[in-house]
């Protein structure tokens, strides 16, 4: 989770992160999903062969609910293909499913691996405050619960330092968190748990 004002550089950082993703990840082996509501920070994306989906590129709160479902859903279909085959990672998965390709080169058949999934969410403020935000709140941590942990990892961004029954509990699914200039040390306990922020510069 990514906090700071507006224009403060939270879309940079993670064009760069995605960057840095993309130079390191095959196709194959990373998918990105984007949901953009600022419509304007990732049209140099839109036609990278990463992409998942296409870019959402709005602030439809209803057709992100159903984005996020459809994730969740992924994640459940992976968390039961770990458990039929006795991993407990994508990593442990994807290294059975390699063995078996290398002991079986003469087959058709052969198991894919599993891609890694980035979902990235910039910002998300608008969908918390939008006229379907407790349905998406709900799917959005009910996706947060579960995905880390079948290779889906969420980089969300938000301008709100408020506290509110939706932040606080998607603030929770986040151990990693990274924030920008506070206005106040009670809104760098809010954004990371720790005064701080509010000597930054930007």
């Amino acid at each position: 989770m990514i906090t700071g004002r507006g224009m403060c550089g939270k879309t940079t950082l993670i064009q760069e992160i995605i960057v840095s993703l993309l130079m390191k990840n095959k196709p194959d082996e990373l998918k990105l999903v984007v949901v953009d509501t600022s419509v304007l920070n990732y049209i140099y994306f839109k036609n990278i062969p990463h992409l998942l989906w296409p870019i959402i590129d709005m602030q439809d709160g209803e057709m992100i609910t159903n984005l996020i479902k459809k994730l969740y859903i992924i994640c459940e279909e992976r968390r039961n293909a770990f458990a039929s085959t006795g991993v407990k990672s994508i990593e442990m998965i994807n290294r059975a499913a390699e063995e078996y390709n290398n002991h079986h080169e003469n087959s058709k058949e052969k198991i894919n691996k599993l891609p890694y999934i980035v979902v990235v969410v910039d910002e998300i403020d608008p969908l918390l405050a939008g006229q379907n935000k407790k349905e998406f709140a709900q799917s959005f941590i009910q996706l947060a619960s579960i995905c880390q942990t079948v290779g889906v990892h969420l980089i969300v961004a938000t301008k709100s330092f408020d506290r509110g029954t939706y932040y606080d509990d998607i603030r929770r699914m986040f151990n990693g968190r990274i924030s920008y200039a506070a206005a106040t040390s009670g809104q760098s306990r809010l954004a990371v748990q720790i005064e701080g922020a509010e000597l930054l510069n930007s």
